[in-house]
């Protein structure tokens, strides 16, 4: 946003959704990261690229990581010989140190299970998405591995079998958690606050209440946002997707256009953008297998298009010809309909897409690929009314996030 300048004077400021989806991409936000390891930054004296540099270290220092800086004199964007020998040096001055101390002490810093791996450190869920969820951890002398979180509901952490001492006790939060012997990793998940082994689920040996264990149970396997199904809107077009085409007679004839033109603006604008050709099926067309293979791109309404009809009752929205409703509100079905991510009642690993292709097609223009970050969260409701701009296919009546259950809220990510 900084580089694109999106909220100089003059501009309208973008939605608070897509300030929120800006930490998909920002790695200001979770600089907290280079703290695992020593980083460099180079850049020639007279580079403009020196930015990317400054915006770091003004976000580093925030958090007490040093990045240490070598500038080459006289020069633009490439090496200065001088300066590049003194960088070798140094990183073969670090190299002589290993990972072992790494493996000791680790950082992590995450808004969403889209980034959910860091080395050794995995968080599978957090207890709000898009707001900063951390873990560190600290092997002691004693053995003893400490762990601390903010905003994580459930993790996993690996020990090389390299690293000394073995670890002999296992904390989170303060808690004491058994540890599996001579394992090399350790795991646990949060059950109504509270942290518990999650090998224990694995392994049928938990010393706990069977109401604990059914609790347990849900957390690890509902229906809830993982690093595969976690939403907004583009994470469906980060994996093998499909268009799905109605064939059938729509609600009406104004949606049914309406869906026509922006499933022929998607299909353009992957070609455009990506340069490839989006996957297309008819409705009736599709198989067993792309339901298990594919995040499915539903394009209609439930009366012309065969699959969403299948899976209408599944899905958090009642549509009707004569009416929408979703969230608690009502909305005419004969100019308004839901754009939304949701996992696939199929195939709960997969999504299903309603109505939308990737939602930066339209900021594309802009010739910056700076803007091609999520323009929706993980639904939005749109009225069909309004024509298209540079941003949207119509105007967002209103839009926002599932929580971790994929359940709807009136709740903001902070």
């Amino acid at each position: 946003a900084e580089y694109a300048g999106v909220f100089a004077a003059g501009k309208t400021p973008p939605p608070w959704w897509e300030v929120i989806l800006y930490r998909w991409y920002d790695a200001t936000v979770a600089v907290a990261n280079f703290a695992n390891h020593p980083v460099l930054a180079y850049h020639g004296s007279e580079d403009r690229q020196g930015q990317s540099t400054a915006i770091m270290q003004r976000f580093a220092e925030k958090e007490g990581v040093n990045i240490e800086e070598f500038i080459g004199p006289g020069v633009g964007h490439k090496y200065e010989p001088e300066t590049k020998k003194k960088i070798a040096e140094k990183i073969d001055a670090l190299l002589k140190n290993g990972r072992e101390q790494a493996q000791r002490h680790g950082r992590f810093v995450t808004y969403s299970p889209i980034h959910f791996k860091m080395a050794n450190i995995i968080i599978q869920s957090l207890e709000r998405s898009w707001e900063r969820a951390e873990l560190k951890y600290d092997l002691k002398n004693d053995g003893q591995l400490v762990v601390e979180t903010k905003n994580v509901a459930d993790f996993a952490i690996g020990i090389e079998s390299y690293v000394k001492p073995k670890v002999q006790r296992f904390v989170v939060d303060g808690h004491e958690l058994r540890f599996p012997a001579n394992a090399t990793m350790v795991s646990s998940v949060k059950v109504k606050g509270v942290w518990v082994e999650e090998q224990n689920v694995e392994k049928g040996v938990a010393q706990i209440s069977e109401e604990q264990t059914q609790e347990i149970n849900k957390a690890v396997s509902g229906n809830r946002k993982t690093p595969r199904v976690c939403g907004p809107i583009d994470h469906a077009f980060m994996n093998s997707f499909i268009f799905v085409k109605p064939s059938g007679t729509p609600f009406n004839a104004t949606l049914g256009e309406w869906t026509q033109r922006e499933l022929a603006h998607a299909t353009k604008q992957w070609r455009a953008i990506f340069r490839g050709d989006a996957p297309t099926v008819d409705d009736a067309s599709l198989t067993d297998a792309q339901i298990q293979n594919s995040n499915l791109i539903l394009w209609g309404d439930p009366s012309s298009n065969a699959v969403l009809k299948k899976i209408a009752d599944k899905l958090p929205v009642k549509w009707t010809k004569d009416g929408l409703e979703f969230g608690g509100k009502k909305y005419d079905a004969a100019t308004h309909l839901p754009i939304l991510i949701f996992p696939n009642p199929l195939n709960p690993h997969r999504y299903v897409v309603l109505n939308s292709g990737f939602t930066f097609s339209r900021a594309c223009a802009s010739g910056t690929n700076s803007l091609q970050t999520p323009k929706l969260p993980d639904w939005a409701i749109v009225d069909t009314t309004v024509p298209p701009d540079d941003k949207f296919p119509g105007k967002i009546v209103d839009a926002g996030f599932f929580d971790e259950q994929w359940r709807f809220t009136t709740e903001r990510p902070k």
